[in-house]
């Protein structure tokens, strides 16, 4: 597999309306500088449709910083997030020069953190 460059998404995002998604949002590791910068790498990137990431991935994240911050703020918290099976692929022409990007079908996002043995579930 050919790692993805950052010119394989240029020419895609208007065309497909696809945005550059990051999977761990900055703003839940904005507390240590070298793991906030980490999130702006390719690695942490996977095309997401624009009306997606701007919405439910969004408010996704949002509700975990804010559970994070309200519920946890002291704990270690472990964030783990993915991608899971295939929507479809950009670059599949055979004209392009660009490396082909997988879009997934499924983004998924699971946390947990060391607690202090309550049990509770998290309403926004």
């Amino acid at each position: 597999m050919i790692p993805t460059q950052d010119e394989d998404y240029k020419g895609n995002t208007q065309d497909l309306s696809i945005d550059r998604g990051h999977l761990m949002p900055n703003a839940l590791l904005n507390q240590v500088k070298d793991a906030a910068n980490s999130t702006f790498t390719l690695t942490n990137v996977s095309p997401q449709f624009g009306d997606f990431n701007k919405g439910a991935w969004n408010q996704l994240e949002c509700m975990v910083r804010e559970f994070m911050e309200r519920e946890i703020e002291d704990e270690y918290v472990w964030i783990i997030v993915g991608t899971y099976g295939l929507y479809g692929s950009m670059n599949y022409r055979p004209a392009s020069t660009k490396n082909i990007i997988d879009i997934p079908e499924f983004y998924w996002h699971a946390f947990c953190y060391t607690g202090t043995g309550q049990k509770s579930s998290y309403k926004s």
